[in-house]
């Protein structure tokens, strides 16, 4: 079995996959969360090279899984050797989503506003909020505040994280545009109640010569890889299996 990567797209840090991250552990495969913005300026190309540079590091086959904001970022990664299959969640796809767009435009204020509106002690309590990320979960005690913290708080609290974020952001609509279709197996796993935008992915199965499957999260929301975990781990590792020993 190859091996499965999730990469965490700001704002939300690796903490985004850690309870699937973990879930897949127990099936007995190996896995591994990737974090953006942790080096250089934080433009997409700079973290596709990174990326890219990981990949070839890596000693098995990897299927890579992103979320949100990292879907340019793992699309344009599906076309590495290494890589094998590929997983998209909810995100924006050819187009920023409601969401991104709204990231987008914060990231893009002046330096000096920017750093007061998005420095962690006016943030985070936003986020942790009924008007912030607890909106976007069908159940609004999931997203407390230790859990808001956790996924989003690494990158906001380092200025320098939230600059390589900011030129992230500003760089994301080009390679949205961009982004190449999958060439290898692609799985839709999507949480069919996202109220931030729908399912942009759907022409995927219908592009020859690759292989596409959908498996839709009920009910899910645009946080499911934290509020539904482990039925996401378990519909990619079954996923997975179904092709990867032939592999």
């Amino acid at each position: 079995m190859p091996q499965i990567w999730f990469i965490a797209g700001p704002p939300f840090d690796v903490a985004l996959w850690q309870a699937v991250e973990a879930r897949v552990h127990t099936h007995g495969l190996s896995a591994r969360s990737w974090a953006c913005m942790i080096s250089g300026s934080g433009d997409i190309s700079e973290e596709q090279d990174r990326l890219s540079a990981d990949l070839y590091a890596a000693e098995t086959p990897v299927v890579l899984v992103g979320h949100g904001s990292a879907l340019p970022l793992v699309r344009a990664a599906a076309e590495h050797p290494k890589v094998v299959g590929l997983v998209l969640s909810n995100g924006p796809g050819s187009e920023l989503d409601r969401l991104n767009r709204l990231w987008t435009r914060l990231f893009s204020l002046p330096r000096p506003l920017r750093s007061t509106l998005l420095g962690p002690d006016l943030l985070m309590p936003v986020l942790a909020s009924p008007v912030g990320l607890r909106r976007t979960v069908v159940n609004p005690y999931v997203m407390d505040r230790d859990t808001v913290v956790a996924i989003c708080g690494p990158i906001f609290e380092d200025p320098d994280r939230r600059e390589r974020v900011s030129t992230y952001f500003k760089s994301l609509p080009p390679h949205l545009k961009t982004a190449p279709t999958p060439n290898t197996h692609t799985l839709l796993c999507w949480g069919d109640a996202d109220p931030i935008g729908a399912d942009t992915y759907s022409e995927f199965e219908h592009t020859p010569g690759i292989t596409v499957s959908r498996s839709p999260i009920p009910g899910g929301r645009f946080m499911h890889p934290v509020e539904r975990p482990w039925e996401i781990a378990d519909r990619i590792v079954e996923w997975a299996s179904e092709w990867a020993i032939a592999t």
